[in-house]
């Protein structure tokens, strides 16, 4: 009995001292809904039930800290999808979505390295999570990251290979009373072997991103331009890309913001010359604001159900609207209207969307959402004889803990 009492007391000592000197957090976060559709070809409808789960755990020690977070994505029902869940739910269908460690540097005050598999995101630019090594170094007021990301890995052998790709970043933070100012300049490499579109050479976007707040007004701005060659296919590309989203705060409940998008088209007149600039930057993040044109409803891996995602088209794309968002205690509301058109062809309207989404809050960290778009679909996506008027119903789950 002596010997059971000391060795809990030890135990508990042990625990003690970890919790001083360790962090250790776990949870899990997802959503899952029923979808119901009609695509903008003419005819095109369905549904289908799908479901996330990201669990997860961090841990940090002495300025070392490890992520690790798995994503497991699921369709219901016996399908032809590799992910489909039938009767017995028996699915291998678990993804890694990160797994990085972020350790300071003792010797320099600010100073901490990351690598792994993390999310890197700078608006317009990029956002995914992606192989990265990077160092970052923060101070009063200011924060400078430079990161290596890796696009592509063609060939592990004792012999030496031509056929990789990267992209390096250089990125800072800089607060300046109401204003917090980023600038980045972004750095595509391509091998000779490579299917970069700089293979053989290289690809530079400068970028700005600011946030300017005062009072109950607000601005948010992104600018990016691409420029570079493919010395391997001797085209050149170029093109620019700008989002600016004033806001309102009418009370700490309500919000209203407009918003303006545009990224760069190409005519498709020179074999040569590519100046749009979801082809200049490859990896273009759009705003992704609007349900069905822009791609920006509660979806998973299944999304895009319209087929109606026009915001990385190489015709370029220019975005214009409002939305209002409200909480009325445990009810939030987002809604949006918006017009699309593209910069290049003849037949450029995108058409009008009206978005709208209404969550109850369960509990903590829970919500039933409902969410609903239409779209008054435009010439672009082709004449009244084979496009429709596209639409979908979302209700699902969102859940944190």
């Amino acid at each position: 009995m002596k010997k059971l009492i000391f060795i809990l007391s030890l135990l508990c000592m042990a625990s003690v001292a970890f919790a001083e000197e360790s962090k250790f957090s776990a949870g899990a976060s997802g959503i899952g809904y029923y979808a119901g559709y009609n695509g903008v070809a003419k005819d095109s409808k369905g549904a289908y039930t799908a479901l996330r789960i990201r669990p997860g755990f961090e841990y940090e020690k002495s300025g070392l800290k490890a992520v690790f977070l798995l994503e497991y994505d699921a369709l219901f029902g016996d399908s032809s999808e590799n992910n489909a869940v039938g009767v017995g739910g028996d699915v291998k269908g678990v993804e890694v979505k990160h797994a990085y460690v972020t350790s300071n540097v003792d010797a320099v005050k600010g100073l901490s390295l990351t690598l792994g598999v993390a999310e890197y995101d700078f608006p317009l630019v990029f956002s995914d999570d992606v192989a990265l090594a990077g160092l970052n170094y923060e101070t009063a007021g200011v924060a400078v990251g430079l990161y290596c990301l890796k696009l592509e890995e063609n060939g592990l052998s004792n012999e030496p290979t031509k056929d990789d790709a990267n992209l390096y970043a250089l990125n800072a933070e800089v607060k300046a009373g109401p204003a917090t100012l980023m600038p980045a300049l972004f750095v595509y490499q391509g091998d000779k072997g490579s299917s970069s579109t700089y293979a053989d050479s290289m690809g530079y976007v400068p970028a700005l991103a600011a946030n300017v707040a005062m009072g109950a007004m607000g601005v948010d701005l992104a600018f990016a331009y691409a420029t570079g060659k493919n010395k391997v296919t001797d085209v050149k590309y170029s093109g620019y890309a700008l989002d600016v989203a004033p806001c309102f705060q009418v009370n700490k409940d309500m919000k209203v913001t407009a918003f303006f998008s545009m990224a760069s088209g190409d005519d498709g007149s020179k074999a040569d010359e590519k100046k749009s600039f979801a082809d200049a930057n490859p990896e273009y993040a759009a705003p992704g604001r609007l349900f069905i044109l822009e791609n920006g409803g509660s979806f998973t891996t299944h999304d895009d159900v319209t087929a109606g995602d026009v915001s990385g088209t190489t015709a370029g794309a220019m975005f214009a609207g409002a939305s209002f968002e409200a909480g009325f205690g445990a009810v939030s509301v987002l809604a949006q209207v918006g017009y699309g058109q593209s910069l290049e062809g003849d037949d450029k309207d995108f058409g009008i969307e009206a978005d709208l989404n209404v969550s109850y809050e369960l509990t903590e960290g829970s919500s039933l959402y409902l969410e609903g778009a239409f779209l008054k679909t435009g010439k672009f996506f082709g004449d009244s004889d084979v496009t429709q008027n596209a639409s979908y119903v979302n209700l699902g789950m969102t859940y944190s803990l």
